[in-house]
């Protein structure tokens, strides 16, 4: 797991073969700022990226694969203490992302402004959804205070 913690920071990857499989653990979990370059990441117990609250992660040229069946990657905010802000951001360029999951779709976004930015990447999805942005249940009581806000911008 490549993963920043309360607080932020930042980390930078270059090459590299990541693979998660335990439950709720994503490959990258950011609450700072994760670049990933030429990274393979596989992620089969949980996302392959999660972004916590105004933070940020960026795969350029990474081959990413999800078998985890929920969703592919979440931007989210728990309201936890661990990263403060609503607004996150994921950028990908080059490389793939591949998931094989059929029930949560590649994207999810709740609590949170979601800005995801795709550009010469290649997308494999067995779901039939792209992106989820809703209302879910996070942070400290067990019903959501507000829903999603996701722009994805696609380019090539």
């Amino acid at each position: 797991m490549i993963a920043t913690d309360r607080g932020g920071g930042t980390i930078t990857v270059s090459g590299g073969t990541y693979t998660s499989s335990g439950n709720n653990s994503a490959d990258v979990y950011s609450t700072g700022t994760i670049n990933c370059t030429g990274a393979t990441l596989t992620a089969n117990g949980a996302e392959a990226v999660v972004v916590e609250g105004a933070n940020s992660a960026t795969l350029t040229n990474c081959t990413t694969t999800v078998t985890y069946e929920k969703w592919g990657v979440l931007i989210y905010q728990s309201t936890s203490g661990d990263a403060s802000g609503t607004a996150g951001t994921l950028t990908i360029t080059g490389g793939s992302y591949t998931y094989t999951g059929t029930s949560g779709g590649l994207f999810y976004n709740t609590n949170d402004s979601a800005y995801i930015y795709l550009n010469d990447v290649t997308i494999s999805n067995s779901c039939d959804t792209l992106l989820r942005s809703m209302e879910g249940s996070w942070g400290q009581s067990t019903s959501a205070s507000s829903g999603g806000n996701a722009r994805l911008t696609c380019t090539n």
